[in-house]
């Protein structure tokens, strides 16, 4: 019932590689419905961290109402993503 406008929400990437490198995607949340939409998935570095995490199911959780954290992964070789909705 108290659910937040997903037109107001923001998708949030956050990696840190473990060599050292820090990327930060902030994404509007109808951007990303849109870019899934048609297909494109998204690439944060070189290495695709993001390739076995399926986008389409965090954002079916998200239009459940699922906010916050979604995901955390920190990889055997020191690499960390966190995605977040909010």
């Amino acid at each position: 019932k108290n659910k937040k406008d997903m037109d107001r929400m923001v998708f949030r990437i956050h990696v840190l590689s473990s060599d050292g490198d820090k990327v930060k995607v902030n994404l509007p949340l109808p951007l990303v419905r849109v870019a899934l939409d048609m297909g494109v998935t998204p690439k944060v570095d070189g290495k695709d961290v993001l390739k076995d995490i399926d986008i389409n199911k965090i954002m079916a959780l998200v239009e459940q109402g699922v906010i916050g954290k979604i995901v955390e992964i920190e990889t055997k070789d020191g690499d960390f993503v966190e995605i977040v909705v909010e």
